[in-house]
């Protein structure tokens, strides 16, 4: 079985961070926030523990 890397590679795609579980949490974190869930319901949601800094970096 191949593994999710080897997948993207054969696809023709890089794996790195963009195109990554990263990429793919913060993607569903933004179409969370756009559906009017709240930072701290989605900072519990995701797992953040550090209350003062849910997200860490801000969407453009």
């Amino acid at each position: 079985m191949t593994g999710h890397g080897g997948r993207r590679r054969s696809a023709g795609i890089t794996p790195s961070r963009e195109t990554g579980m990263h990429q793919l949490r913060y993607h569903y974190a933004s179409v969370l926030l756009d559906a009017g869930v709240s930072i701290r319901a989605l900072a519990d949601y995701l797992g953040h523990t550090d209350r003062g800094s849910p997200c860490g970096c801000t969407p453009t």
